[in-house]
């Protein structure tokens, strides 16, 4: 992540408290993960790190591609100017 991975994050007394990351990255794209702590929800937090992320993406010709995992992911995905692409089925690995 170091080398390859973009990142940004709201702190509140010194802790990160929302942050959009490239979890995973190619050359041309990266899949975005948002993340914010329970207390800090409904903030709009997820917004302005979404938002900050997808600019950096654009500004340097990397496409930002966002995997809804649940009804609030897509909306914060729709909020933030995502279209829904083709739907697929996923699988996990439960141990």
């Amino acid at each position: 992540f170091l080398e390859r991975g973009i990142g940004y994050c709201i702190l509140h007394e010194s802790k990160i408290v929302s942050a959009a990351t490239s979890m995973a990255r190619s050359r041309r794209a990266i899949d975005v993960e948002i993340a914010t702590v329970a207390g800090h929800r409904k903030q709009g937090l997820a917004t302005v790190v979404g938002a900050q992320l997808a600019a950096c993406c654009l500004e340097r010709n990397i496409e930002p591609r966002w995997l809804a995992a649940n009804a609030a992911s897509e909306r914060l995905a729709r909020e933030l100017g995502y279209v829904r692409g083709e739907s697929y089925e996923t699988l996990s690995i439960i141990s």
